[in-house]
């Protein structure tokens, strides 16, 4: 595996896992990747910058189109916890940032 540090803050590196559920995990060839930062934000920009362009080759290969970033096309929590849901958007070591692609239906 592939380190990926964020140099926001040199000090504070936390190594999380970033997990990508259904469809994501499928087209990233991986259900887990780790990261390192030091706040959630940080993670979330890394996450973008590191799989969204493979994600959105991908998608566009099986005809589909991710306009956006992947958050906006996702439901994200950390440990379980929606974003919206959180108090703090420090990282600590292990946390576990869980990547769901959006459901949609009619």
């Amino acid at each position: 595996m592939m380190w990926l540090p964020i140099y926001g803050n040199r000090n504070s590196l936390t190594l999380i896992t970033v997990q990508f559920h259904g469809i994501w995990g499928l087209y990233l060839g991986a259900e887990k990747k780790p990261l390192a930062g030091g706040s959630l934000d940080e993670a979330l920009a890394q996450m973008e910058d590191k799989f969204g362009p493979p994600l959105r080759k991908k998608l566009q290969d099986h005809g589909a189109k991710l306009d956006g970033d992947i958050r906006k096309h996702s439901f994200i929590t950390l440990n379980h916890t929606g974003l919206q849901q959180l108090k703090d958007n420090r990282l600590e070591e292990g946390d576990v940032l869980h990547i769901f692609p959006a459901v949609t239906g009619g």
